[in-house]
């Protein structure tokens, strides 16, 4: 699927790259899918709140103008890819994420105590931070965009096509022409961030607050930017505050 749309000869080389193997666990990542939404559909009544992003889609399958992406068995079929791509997007990029948070923590000891202190200003040490408070916590903002930035897990954005013939760098790219934005690079520009080598949260704060750069795209740019940006943002600040509120990390 997706490999095969990057490099077409992938496919004949299925076996060998351990895709086969990929696609029977994929396959059993469906019938937990199926199985989340049958439950959905015996429990949830149609004119309820709906509880998930499950209930809102089975909800939405009951209109009439619904259209023909969400009828029937294609649009159930719809629902588990829309699971999957939640699924395999966000689980992986967080927890690799977090996994290079911890390690810059352990490797700056002063710098935990100063999150740790940013933190402790608003809930005096005795409760777990909010995410609606994050704008109170600068640095803790600051830190988690510097962990995107230095150690960006997803360096490569999603598909984009040339709508003209254009010149880049001095390269012809003429229209119709498949793109693949590389974000990795875009987020170590030295003409864009200060000695990107090094590791520094304070360059997205400015007059003491949170300013992140418009080139600080860990997530991409346009309408194909992540569609999970906010629930991996809430989740990481999340993960974050509660590891300084616990734990002192050490290497």
């Amino acid at each position: 699927g997706f490999l095969a749309q990057i490099v077409p000869t992938a496919a004949k080389l299925a076996d060998q790259l351990g895709i086969v193997k990929l696609s029977i666990i994929f396959n059993s990542m469906e019938d937990v899918c199926m199985g989340a939404i049958q439950s959905h559909k015996a429990d949830f009544e149609l004119g309820d709140i709906p509880r998930d992003f499950i209930d809102a889609y089975l909800q939405h399958q009951a209109q009439p103008e619904s259209g023909a992406s969400f009828q029937g068995e294609e649009g159930i079929s719809n629902l588990v890819a829309i699971m999957l791509d939640l699924f395999a997007a966000g689980s992986t990029t967080i927890s690799l994420t977090l996994t290079w948070a911890v390690l810059l923590l352990a490797n700056r000891p002063e710098l935990q105590k100063l999150l740790r202190e940013d933190i402790h200003e608003v809930t005096g040490a005795n409760r777990l931070i909010s995410y609606s408070e994050r704008t109170k916590v600068p640095l803790v903002e600051a830190f988690i965009l510097e962990v995107q930035r230095k150690a960006n897990v997803a360096p490569l954005s999603l598909f984009r096509q040339a709508n003209k013939d254009c010149y880049f760098k001095g390269y012809f790219i003429p229209k119709g022409t498949v793109i693949l934005p590389n974000i990795g690079r875009a987020l170590n520009n030295p003409e864009v961030f200060e000695n990107p080598e090094e590791f520094k949260p304070e360059r997205h704060i400015k007059d003491g607050k949170f300013s992140p750069s418009p080139n600080g795209i860990p997530f991409g740019v346009g309408k194909r930017r992540c569609l999970g940006e906010t629930l991996a943002k809430a989740e990481l600040f999340i993960y974050v505050t509660r590891l300084l509120h616990h734990f002192d990390i050490n290497p």
